[in-house]
């Protein structure tokens, strides 16, 4: 057998390498090619989907995959496993506090409606002082729960939809960018060092920055050109290689941030527009029509989002577990 001469590796690492960081550019954007097949409800809902899948592949990404490798956990079998399990548990925990506490905020909601139909079927029918000001009390208190409830956490995508807002670039729209950037600037040095990759936050990034206010061009172009830094990450990874200490304190950069966009930002807005749907059910019912649709609507909004932060995650988490099985030849 021929030796192959050392040039040949370093050509396939810069022609692999450059092949993959272009395939994540391009992916980057399929969820643009999307987008005109969608009818508008259809859209909404499946953005709400997209943007909870994009919260929960964000975080699971920085706990499960950059914070260890940071630390070299993965270097020892053992205590990588030990991690990822324990890992898990944590993000667990997280979603199933925030579906618990958006399920029981809707059921109080619920009840709240229940409590101001049934008193303005009493006025109408048998009209007194006391029973008007029972219900002028109860609307009033509904009224500054919401009030208190929208002050909790910030809204920056609650109430403007896609393409409607050509202003300043939203915060989350910076922040998710940013992070983005430095993900996809880590993206390339893992290229140039092992030629492996991942596109699983593509489609999410897009969404999230629709839902953010941005139209679709002004979307495609800022998701593109973040994943278009996978080049210098390429750079830099193949220069450096793996075993540098600068990749670590990348990694941690980038983990940190890839726990505050979608725990700070997403999860508070995605539960600000919820909050939305259930003050549009109680303005329904005080002007007599039946909040049945909205309640199913507020039902259905739930169900993405909880599906799309729990098929976020577990993605995640099944590519770490069997990524000791996947190997390149």
């Amino acid at each position: 057998m021929d030796r192959v001469h050392p040039g040949f590796f370093v050509c396939a690492a810069w022609g692999y390498g450059i092949g993959f960081v272009t395939l994540v550019c391009i992916i980057s954007n399929i969820g643009g090619l999307l987008t005109p097949f969608m009818s508008k409800d259809f859209f909404q809902k499946m953005l709400q989907f997209l943007v909870a899948m994009g919260a929960g592949t964000l975080c699971a990404t920085g706990l499960l995959v950059l914070i260890p490798e940071a630390f070299d956990i993965v270097s020892d079998p053992e205590l990588a496993s030990d991690y990822i399990w324990k890992s898990a548990t944590a993000l667990g925990s997280i979603y199933v506090f925030f579906v618990s506490e958006r399920l029981l905020k809707f059921l109080l909601k619920a009840r709240e409606l229940k409590a101001i139909k049934k008193n303005m079927s009493i006025v109408v029918n048998h009209p007194s002082p006391d029973d008007i000001r029972e219900t002028e009390i109860i609307k009033e208190t509904a009224l500054l729960n919401e009030n208190g409830s929208s002050d909790h956490g910030h809204s920056h995508f609650v109430t403007p939809s896609p393409g409607k807002r050509q202003g300043p670039v939203a915060t989350v729209a910076w922040m998710v960018m940013i992070g983005d950037v430095i993900h996809n600037f880590v993206d390339g040095m893992a290229i140039g060092a092992a030629f492996t990759e991942n596109v699983y936050l593509g489609v999410s990034d897009i969404a999230i920055l629709l839902h953010s206010g941005l139209s679709m061009k002004r979307a495609l172009i800022i998701n593109f050109l973040s994943a278009c830094v996978c080049y210098i990450g390429l750079i830099v990874g193949i220069v450096l290689g793996e075993n540098t200490d600068a990749n670590r304190w990348i990694l941690a950069l980038a983990g940190g941030l890839f726990l505050y966009v979608p725990l700070v930002d997403m999860l508070p807005d995605m539960s600000n527009h919820l909050d939305q749907k259930m003050r549009e059910a109680n303005q329904a019912v005080e002007a007599g029509k039946s909040s049945k649709t909205i309640s199913g609507e507020v039902w259905g909004l739930l169900l993405m989002q909880a599906a799309g932060l729990i098929i976020g995650m577990c993605i995640i988490l099944v590519v770490v577990y069997f990524s000791g099985d996947i190997a390149v030849q």
